[in-house]
């Protein structure tokens, strides 16, 4: 996969560096597309803890585990459902095989 097939892609990219491994992994943003920027705000160079409510932390760390468990790149797609914080919590999130990546 190449930067120029990623393009019509970039703006509904995330990629996270993790740091640490078992309890004591964190995430850090390494970069979001301008698409992701628009839902969530810029979150690019900040950790989880410092970017995500505590409360809503496991989930994105579970999201965020998948591909290292894996071995393989992971495509979500999530639709927020209404919440009190439907910003941090999309409830209706569904893991998708990439084909080309299989």
């Amino acid at each position: 996969m190449t930067a120029r097939k990623l393009q019509p892609f970039m703006r509904n990219i995330a990629i996270y560096e993790r740091i640490g491994e078992g309890v004591q992994r964190r995430y850090r943003v390494r970069l979001l597309g301008s698409g992701i920027v628009q839902f969530y705000g810029e979150l690019t160079g900040k950790s989880f803890e410092d970017a995500i409510p505590a409360n809503f932390l496991p989930r994105w760390y579970a999201i965020s585990d998948v591909p290292l468990l894996s071995h393989k790149p992971v495509r979500y797609v999530c639709a927020p459902t209404p919440s009190t914080n439907p910003i941090w919590s999309p409830s209706i999130c569904a893991r998708r095989s990439n084909r080309a990546a299989d």
